[in-house]
């Protein structure tokens, strides 16, 4: 297989945006919203509004000894929804992205994992923000008390990773994050990209 690399020309200084005028509209502890006179790569004048996060969001898809993947299901203010996802949160300041994932882990469900590997990394939505998010895999599970934020009501649900792909394929779980970190885990395993023991729960349940 002949894998084509990506042009590094699109990061040419005259395909960048200019900014003529920067001006934070919004501010909050978790974002920004930056309002901004720009110049286009083309040339044209324009607007343009940035959502600017604090945190390094972070997500964790956790299997445990029985290949089942952990989901945690809320209601989703801004999408005015009830949302089926892995569990997720963002980093404190200075804190290691690994440390967050046991942490967030921990709060929403009670997991201890033993072993935790970074499985992915991804720009949220490159249009409006410059939110970036870490996806973790967790296994070596071990069962503990769940400490959700004040703010949170959860519902937990443990479905076989064979479920959550399906789930991730059909629109059940229609968080990018969740689907991105479902997929992924399943490539790795095929690809022998996994510590053994965990690539063969992800593959059985997935066959």
């Amino acid at each position: 297989m002949t894998v084509t690399l990506l042009s590094a020309d699109a990061d040419a200084p005259d395909r960048e945006w200019r900014t003529l005028r920067s001006e934070v509209v919004y501010d909050n502890p978790w974002i920004s919203v930056r309002h901004e006179q720009v110049v286009a790569p083309s040339g044209a004048s324009g607007i343009y509004g940035v959502i600017h996060r604090k945190s390094l969001g972070i997500l964790v898809l956790p299997i445990d000894g029985r290949g089942r993947v952990t989901l945690i299901g809320q209601h989703r203010h801004p999408i005015g929804r009830y949302s089926w996802e892995l569990p997720s949160g963002g980093s404190d300041p200075g804190e290691a992205p690994a440390v967050t994932a046991r942490r967030e882990l921990a709060e929403e469900t009670g997991l201890l994992a033993r072993h935790v590997i970074e499985l992915f990394r991804c720009d949220d939505a490159t249009g409006f923000t410059d939110g970036r998010t870490l996806g973790f895999l967790a296994w070596g599970l071990e069962e503990g008390e769940p400490r959700p934020d004040g703010t949170e009501v959860l519902d937990v649900r443990r479905v076989p990773f064979r479920v959550a792909l399906d789930l991730a394929c059909n629109g059940g779980i229609s968080h990018a994050q969740s689907q991105i970190a479902l997929l992924k885990a399943r490539l790795m395993a095929v690809r022998g990209e996994l510590p053994e023991e965990l690539a063969a729960l992800i593959l059985a349940e997935a066959a």
